[in-house]
């Protein structure tokens, strides 16, 4: 499990404290008190942020981490790459899917769909059926879920 005390959030504000962190299925809730002053603030802002217990990384807002965590039962939530501080894909173990999403769309990848592909299908063609290659295994599948969640960052 990831350090929960964060340096600095995504946001970019340098993380001061954590007044209250509520551990959820899948994320932790920080209500935290950030040095806003580069930002024109007093030096002492609380916010909300949500981050991934696999990674440790900034998920988005509560509605959005509650949404992917406790509707959608996505797990191993972590960056589509190394050098990224946000979380955009993650597995859902029951479905045997990963799922890629930004705040714009969302969409799981299992054994059976396409390997994503923007330039396959039309308007009418589901997410998960835009590409050429079927995925035979989850790693295809979780390169699909990267895939989609670059084409809607």
């Amino acid at each position: 499990m990831a350090d929960l005390m964060k340096t600095k959030n995504r946001h970019g504000f340098k993380v001061k404290s954590v007044v209250e962190q509520v551990i959820k299925p899948g994320y932790t809730l920080q209500k935290e008190i950030v040095d806003d002053t580069d930002f024109g603030g007093d030096g002492a802002m609380e916010m909300e942020s949500c981050y991934s217990l696999y990674s440790g990384l900034y998920m988005g807002s509560p509605k959005m981490a509650k949404f992917l965590c406790e509707k959608m039962g996505i797990r191993e939530i972590q960056p589509r790459t190394s050098n990224s501080n946000i979380c955009s894909i993650g597995f859902n173990e029951a479905e045997q899917k990963w799922y890629g999403w930004s705040h714009r769309a969302i969409c799981g990848f299992g054994i059976g769909d396409k390997i994503f592909n923007r330039k396959y299908g039309d308007e009418n063609t589901k997410w998960n059926k835009r590409g050429k290659v079927t995925i035979r295994n989850l790693s295809e599948a979780k390169q699909a879920a990267k895939s989609f969640a670059k084409y809607v960052s």
